[in-house]
């Protein structure tokens, strides 16, 4: 355990005892049997920089192929990609939004969140037939 010497009362995501930091949470992301929502987080993280240039396919198959090799999901699952990745956007945006109204986020920040959840959901509309066979070829 880490001794902590800071006030912690205010870090949600923080559990203490007797002054030592005994775990660290962080649930904005957490579910409950929507395995499909584990993919789609990563989807959404870490091939941001190349989509929409049409490179982003091999990073896209490179991810869903490996989690499937673990983490088969069915058919079904994998039609749900789009609306999934939809879900996880509007997820994240109303945490920031949430942060927002208590002051812990700047209108900058909100701004450039709503930006990025449009510019996601226009590579969505465009893209979503090609997704969906991409991941059709991942099992």
């Amino acid at each position: 355990m880490v001794q902590c010497g800071m006030n912690v009362s205010n870090l949600g995501n923080i559990l203490v005892d007797d002054q030592q930091v005994t775990a660290v949470l962080d649930f904005e992301f957490a579910g409950t049997d929507i395995r499909v929502l584990d993919l789609c987080v990563a989807l959404s993280w870490r091939p941001v920089n190349p989509m929409g240039t049409g490179k982003e396919w091999d990073l896209i198959d490179a991810f869903g192929t490996a989690y499937m090799t673990h983490f088969p999901l069915s058919e079904g699952e994998l039609l749900a990609i789009p609306d999934a990745l939809r879900l996880r956007d509007a997820t994240s945006l109303v945490h920031r939004m949430g942060r927002y109204f208590v002051g812990l986020e700047t209108d900058a920040r909100i701004e450039s969140r709503v930006k990025h959840s449009l510019w996601r959901e226009e590579w969505l509309s465009a893209n979503q037939g090609i997704l969906l066979r991409h991941a059709l070829t991942w099992g």
